[in-house]
């Protein structure tokens, strides 16, 4: 019995893991350099409006929506 609902519990997961699985959309090496450019970030640009509290982890802290990000 134990066997059955093991391999019950699998076969479920297979099954949704293929259902959920979305295809992936091809890109080009062009579109790929343009989406890096987009996401490069530095943390002193994204934090420069937070809140500074000095600790272990340096700590910054969003006034406006009260998230803390780490460095």
């Amino acid at each position: 019995m134990k066997n059955h609902l093991i391999r019950i519990f699998i076969l479920l997961c297979i099954v949704t893991h293929g259902l959920t699985a979305d295809e992936k959309a091809e890109t080009s090496e062009e579109d790929t350099v343009a989406v890096e450019e987009e996401k490069e970030t530095y943390i002193e640009e994204l934090v420069e409006d937070f809140e500074e509290i000095p600790g272990f982890f340096i700590t910054f802290r969003d006034p406006e929506n009260n998230k803390i990000f780490l460095k």
